[in-house]
């Protein structure tokens, strides 16, 4: 019996330890603060739009041109949520006025078009040939007029650079404490929000027209873009059209959410379902709803990529288990995560040549290859042969964000040592898991009894137990320590934040 507790004692000890080792982990922690340096130095020029950078020569000297401008709204809001998270866990001044910037940039996205409600891709100088060089030919390349005259702007833009900005702005509203840009904020959410319902949820252009690129805004989106504006503006009228679009939704969102097809083509959908579903989990108030959507999660969307050390993906996961969602292997997906990050390639992170290992072919590919070429749909459908096994994360091609690439890729196509990508991603996953305490790795077990969380565990709304930072349990107990006003009234819509 006393053996029997000598080990369970030095395996707590061991987990504790650990969990200590990885939260301090001066190595990942260097690695970010290193990214963040690379970034502000090299990767937001102009009026602060997030980019990929071409350096003249492999040595990394002198700028010959920016690159991936016309996503930059979607890194640029993935920006401002990491520097929000890193805000909140530090309490750093340089972390609030990066978060701050990054909202004024995606302010400059939204008005530059001088289009109510309508969101631009990218806005810079266009004195210097260097910003919008790789788009001279472009149909998305705009000149700005006005007050924006001297500027040039990448218009088309679709649900994708939507999906980002709403993050953004979302997680900036709830982490940093400044009146100023919440207004701004709430002023820049009723905008889009009341423009898209106008326009019976497409996105319009300038012309009036629904742009080329994705304009529907469905699904996941649309219920995602209601509940945040609700959750900031907190209108009876938005929490309305929320509830009316949930209940429009709610038929087809298992089937418009399967993931199977985006595992085997375009595989960038899946990183915009995890940002939405992030907002859904930590948003939603009723327990209904929020089961609703961790069941369509965990069916259409987490089984599909699981286990593939992707770690942005995993927190999203993660944070519906600390809305008391069950789920399971919390401690090793953690555990994973940290080897992860770990494993990420060192700043700067240069588009270089990655050889991977040459692993067994998913025979499912190989059939849906073969029937698209069969079918003479092969332009249509861009199958590829992929690895039945995902690879680790060291033989991951170079790109602009990691976590929304696929990781059964069998070669790597392409490199220019001279490009290089702003690490966005990094330093995404990285706050995002200090804030929560994933680099710690734990059980997420709602019991009632221990608060092993930063959620509260009392599974009741009963008004008594409250051993957490915040309410999970939908009810009063002590309202949101993000919003609430700290007595027991349920008067603030429950943000678990």
């Amino acid at each position: 019996m006393r053996f029997r507790l000598f080990l369970l004692i030095l395996v707590l000890f061991w987990r504790f330890a650990t969990a200590v080792a990885a939260a301090d982990d001066p190595a990942l922690l260097a690695k970010a603060q290193a990214y963040e340096a690379w970034l502000r130095t090299h990767h937001v020029p102009g009026y602060g739009g997030v980019v990929n950078v071409v350096f003249e020569t492999p040595e990394l000297q002198n700028v010959l041109l920016y690159r991936g401008q016309g996503d930059s709204t979607m890194w640029t809001a993935t920006y401002c949520a990491a520097e929000s998270f890193r805000y909140a866990v530090t309490g750093e001044i340089e972390a609030k006025d990066n978060a701050v910037a990054a909202v004024h940039t995606l302010r400059d996205h939204l008005r530059v078009t001088q289009t109510p409600g309508y969101i631009g891709r990218y806005v810079g100088p266009v004195s210097d040939p260097a910003f919008w060089l790789d788009y001279v030919d472009s149909d998305l390349l705009r000149y700005g007029e006005g007050a924006w005259l001297g500027t040039f702007y990448l218009s088309n833009s679709s649900s994708d650079q939507y999906v980002g900005w709403f993050h953004g702005l979302a997680v900036a509203y709830d982490l940093i404490d400044d009146a100023p840009l919440r207004a701004l904020i709430r002023e820049m959410v009723a905008e889009v929000i009341d423009a898209l319902e106008a326009h019976r949820w497409l996105i319009l252009n300038e012309e009036g027209l629904p742009t080329t690129a994705a304009p529907g805004i469905d699904g996941s989106e649309r219920l995602t873009f209601c509940l945040i504006a609700a959750h900031i503006l907190d209108e009876q009228y938005y929490w309305d059209l929320y509830a009316e679009q949930f209940e429009d939704a709610k038929p087809t969102l298992p089937f418009k959410s399967i993931a199977f097809w985006s595992k085997y083509t375009e595989y960038f959908a899946n990183n915009l379902r995890h940002q939405n579903h992030y907002n859904l989990f930590r948003l939603e108030t009723d327990p209904e709803r929020l089961a609703f959507y961790w069941d369509v999660f965990n069916k259409r969307i987490r089984r599909w990529s699981e286990w593939t050390h992707n770690v942005y993906y995993d927190f999203v996961y993660l944070s519906g288990c600390e809305r008391g969602l069950p789920c399971a292997e919390a401690y090793e997906i953690m555990t994973d995560a940290v080897e992860s990050l770990t494993a990420f390639q060192e700043p700067p992170n240069r588009e270089s040549h990655v050889d991977c290992p040459l692993l067994p072919v998913d025979p499912l590919s190989a059939t849906l290859v073969e029937l698209a070429e069969l079918l003479g749909l092969s332009d249509l459908l861009d199958f590829e042969l992929q690895t039945a096994e995902p690879h680790e994360i060291a033989d991951r091609c170079r790109v602009d964000f990691l976590w929304q690439r696929t990781p059964y890729h069998r070669y790597c196509i392409g490199y220019l040592d001279q490009s290089v990508f702003p690490g966005v991603d990094y330093l995404l996953a990285y706050w995002m898991g200090r804030y929560h305490g994933y680099l710690e790795p734990h059980d997420i077990v709602d019991d009632d009894t221990n608060d092993d969380d930063s959620l509260d565990d009392d599974a009741v709304d009963d008004d008594v137990d409250d051993d957490g930072a915040s309410d999970d349990d939908h009810g009063g107990d002590d309202d949101s320590i993000l919003t609430g006003d700290g007595d027991d009234d349920n008067d603030d819509r429950g943000c678990a934040c």
